[in-house]
């Protein structure tokens, strides 16, 4: 990374959640545990939760805004519009950060003009050693899969909803986050129309921890086919059936279910 960008002035870590009572705390905790040089703000989007999800969060002092309408993107859209910072950090409540990855993020956007947005790699915090080690290998499998497809139809590098790290300026050129999306397939809508205007980097060297829940809850293979068929089908531009998948798999996808 050589062409110079720009000075990050503040960070705004973007946190939406949905029933999230038993995760939140920890997610906050663990960016509040960073020795993060750059200033930063946390926005919990709470998205119509049931239970007390907007309390856990007040208890660290952190800044709670409510979201009526019911879907991931929705969201991620109003975090985007509460956002003050000119670096956004939406992180899932769920997922964790790892020591020093904000710091490496940071200097990453600030010596690349180019680079627009990113995802970092990942590993689960709630599964065995042998159970992980299987999930990784499982995922290169499925990742070395979508970048033959990427490769074939010329596409760019995409985003993961559990962190996607983004330049506000470029997200405001798109228009924000897209609503057609309400959960599976945001991330990779969200990352062509990013695309346009710079490089997306799916940084491999870097991971943070996420929760296993949703293989758990659903199993590994049918986890995986949902999110393999919404990224083939946004590469390929059927968007019609996409939108309508998402739409479906929505409410299945909530942490409450």
């Amino acid at each position: 990374m050589s062409s110079s960008g720009e000075e990050i002035k503040l960070l705004s870590f973007l946190i939406p959640a949905r029933n999230e009572q038993n995760y939140i705390g920890d997610c906050i905790k663990s960016i509040l545990s960073e020795n993060i040089s750059t200033p930063y703000e946390i926005i919990v989007i709470d998205n119509a939760s049931s239970d007390d999800t907007s309390r856990t969060a007040k208890q660290h002092n952190v800044r709670v805004v409510l979201e009526k309408k019911v879907g991931l993107s929705f969201a991620r859209q109003r975090g985007f519009l509460e956002s003050k910072g000119n670096l956004l950090v939406y992180i899932d409540a769920d997922t964790r950060l790892q020591s020093g990855i904000i710091e490496k993020i940071c200097r990453s956007f600030e010596m690349n003009h180019s680079l627009v947005a990113l995802s970092p790699s990942w590993t689960y915090y709630d599964v065995g050693s042998n159970l992980n080690a299987f999930l990784g290998m499982y995922q290169d499998f499925v990742w070395s899969v979508m970048h033959t497809v990427r490769s074939l139809f010329k596409k760019s590098d995409f985003l993961t909803g559990y962190m996607m790290v983004i330049r506000k300026s470029t997200l405001e050129k798109v228009g924000g986050i897209d609503h057609d999306y309400p959960f599976y397939g945001e991330d990779i809508a969200i990352s062509q129309k990013l695309h346009k205007y710079g490089v997306i980097f799916f940084d491999k060297q870097i991971k943070v921890k996420t929760s296993s829940r949703r293989y758990k809850r659903l199993g590994v293979f049918k986890t995986s086919w949902r999110y393999f068929f919404m990224y083939f089908m946004v590469f390929v531009g059927g968007r019609k059936l996409a939108q309508k998948f998402s739409k479906v798999y929505a409410y299945e996808a909530d942490a409450s279910h």
